[in-house]
């Protein structure tokens, strides 16, 4: 087995911690959007003004499961695309952001999909936080 000259443990330790991170806050959004469920049960019969609001938070959890599942599935590709691209490239990368900007140019119809994954991903984020503070919103109301 040949391996190439790049170093590529660089490269798979970022995207390692990038699959890690976007696997918790799909978790995350999941576990919001399950808990909203649930809590419809709950406070449709006490709180009953408070279901708006619960519905607004399972919006942003969901938003952002759809948001994670894109994400990722950018991701799973992304590996494939660079050890590609890292075999048929004759220079050495110094740094991870050195090797993207040089497959990006390379590859510029996928270059957009490995920026969308990493929008995805933050809006994702976004999606969380939003759907947590909508969740302390409405815990501070009960």
């Amino acid at each position: 087995m040949i391996v190439p000259d790049q170093n590529p443990i660089s490269y798979q330790f970022i995207i390692e911690r990038w699959s890690d991170g976007l696997k918790v806050l799909g978790a995350g959004n999941g576990a919001g959007f399950l808990a909203s469920a649930a809590s419809f049960q709950y406070f449709a019969a006490n709180k009953p003004t408070l279901l708006f609001s619960i519905k607004i938070a399972a919006a942003f959890f969901l938003a952002g499961i759809i948001l994670f599942a894109f994400a990722f599935a950018i991701l799973t590709f992304l590996p494939a695309a660079i050890e590609r691209f890292l075999r048929s490239s004759n220079k050495k990368y110094k740094a991870f952001g050195e090797m993207m900007n040089a497959l990006a140019k390379a590859n510029k119809d996928e270059r957009h999909a490995y920026v969308m994954g990493l929008l995805l991903s933050i809006v994702s984020f976004i999606c969380f936080l939003g759907g947590c503070l909508q969740a302390v919103r409405i815990v501070s109301q009960f």
